[in-house]
């Protein structure tokens, strides 16, 4: 039972994570980055860390800065962003690829979760069924 809670949890919070990142949910815009510095470099390359100042609509902002990372960009590049709940700015990823992995790593881990729920509910009906019986 505490396992799907965790994955339930854990997916609730990818899942908003996701909405964000398709540009779902969350406000709007747009930096044009002024820096860009390559991060780390794991199996799939090197992460950019991008900072430039957030212009939502045809206003800019009073000056906030944002930085977001992403899988490759340059400096001067318009990168659309959405502001996550907690508060961070994600860059939306338009590519096929990066959607589709969402989605699957999504219902991969939602099916964990109602599978550890099922499992745990036929556990609760089977020794609610069969009552312990005192020794005596």
């Amino acid at each position: 039972m505490l396992l799907g809670v965790v994955l339930l949890a854990f997916t609730a919070f990818l899942g908003v994570r996701a909405a964000v990142g398709f540009g779902v949910l969350g406000e709007g815009g747009h930096i044009v980055a002024s820096r860009c510095v390559e991060q780390g470099g794991g199996r799939a390359g090197p992460d950019v860390e991008c900072e430039g100042t957030l212009v939502i609509g045809d206003e800019k902002t009073s000056g906030q800065l944002v930085k977001v990372r992403l899988s490759s960009a340059e400096e001067g590049d318009t990168i659309p962003v959405h502001r996550a709940p907690w508060g961070t700015y994600e860059a939306l990823d338009d590519s096929l690829f990066a959607k589709a992995g969402q989605g699957v790593f999504l219902a991969l881990l939602t099916a964990a979760a109602a599978g550890c729920f099922v499992r745990a509910w036929s556990f609760v009906r089977r020794t609610a069924r069969d009552p312990v019986r005192p020794v005596g």
